[in-house]
């Protein structure tokens, strides 16, 4: 670099005098080195972005696929809820009308019958306790006997809940069939009128029970 000389005033005996002076040479400011990070970092930083890029990737996908799961779930139980509310309706199979009309008959038509037999054939003027006439009106008895003792037993046992209840309730039952059955068959003839009451009950009794058994079958 060249360098320029510069002037400068001097005192002398013989006065002034302008003296020439080297100027300083000027030194050039040192340059800024960049610094370059290494490549084997920036690479590792890069890869480390990279995974974290698709790691927040997949997290959000999962917390999608987890929130679309559990709507689903929210709208079966949903479905649920709404298909439990609502009542179900039970296909009720009604019999047809001539079978049911024809098990009535015949139920009311055999209850009614046991207990008119019994009747008519003890007060009859040929009936002997000793012949087999007897025979048929004890199976008339015994046939009808069951089936009066559970109806009354159905009002006599009920809300029972002690066994020495329900045993009485049922020898109250046993009592009623023994009471009517009786009357039926060894009623005198001055208390006709109450063989012909038992008799009524009896038939009744065994009517209604045998109709609603038939209708059921």
């Amino acid at each position: 670099m060249e360098t320029v000389e510069a002037l400068s005033l001097e005192s002398s005996d013989s006065g002034l005098h302008l003296v020439a002076a080297p100027a300083p040479e000027l030194v050039p400011a040192p340059k800024k080195k960049r610094v370059r990070k290494p490549s084997a970092l920036v690479r590792a930083q890069k890869a480390h972005s990279s995974e974290l890029t698709l790691i927040r990737q997949e997290t959000a996908q999962a917390l999608e696929s987890q929130k679309q799961a559990f709507e689903a779930q929210r709208l079966a139980l949903e479905s649920r809820l709404e298909q439990a509310a609502k009542p179900v309706e039970l296909p009720i199979e009604e019999p047809a009308p001539k079978r049911m009309g024809a098990a009535v008959v015949g139920g009311i038509a055999l209850g009614m019958f046991v207990p008119l037999a019994a009747h008519t054939l003890v007060h009859a003027p040929e009936f002997n306790p000793g012949n087999h006439v007897l025979w048929l009106v004890v199976a008339c008895l015994v046939y009808s006997a069951p089936t009066v003792c559970a109806w009354a037993g159905s009002f006599t046992v009920a809300g029972a809940t002690h066994w020495a209840e329900k045993s009485l309730g049922w020898l109250k039952a046993a009592a009623f069939v023994g009471c009517l059955e009786g009357i039926l068959v060894a009623a005198p003839a001055s208390c006709a009128w109450l063989s012909h009451i038992a008799l009524a009950l009896l038939m009744g009794i065994n009517a209604v029970i045998l109709a609603a058994k038939f209708r059921k079958a």
